[in-house]
């Protein structure tokens, strides 16, 4: 079950993320959001400092890991494919629709 709902959550995640990537410009809030924010990386590890609003550290947080949350992504749906030889389109749109409900 916690797979499960951990794979759901990548899914609404790897959606809303892939929405934002259609525009490559941030946006003045956006831009403001991020000035509070950085990464390094030291020794292997990726270090973040993050800041503000629950809503303004979740962009902050998604933003600096942009690339990783791809690459773990890719993987993910190799994995899903490889483990149930199903379509991850149809993953997606499921958990979608699993994640909007609204209560």
């Amino acid at each position: 079950m916690k797979k499960t709902a951990l794979l759901l959550f990548l899914a609404l995640f790897w959606v809303t993320y892939a929405q934002c990537q259609t525009s490559n410009q941030l946006t003045k809030d956006q831009s403001d959001i991020l000035a509070k924010a950085y990464r390094y990386e030291k020794n292997g590890w990726i270090f973040l400092h993050i800041e503000g609003k629950p809503v303004e550290r979740g962009f902050q947080h998604g933003y600096l890991l942009a690339k990783e949350i791809q690459e773990n992504l890719r993987l993910l749906k190799a994995r899903w494919i490889y483990q149930t030889a199903m379509d991850w389109s149809w993953y997606v749109k499921n958990a979608r629709e699993i994640l909007s409900v609204r209560v």
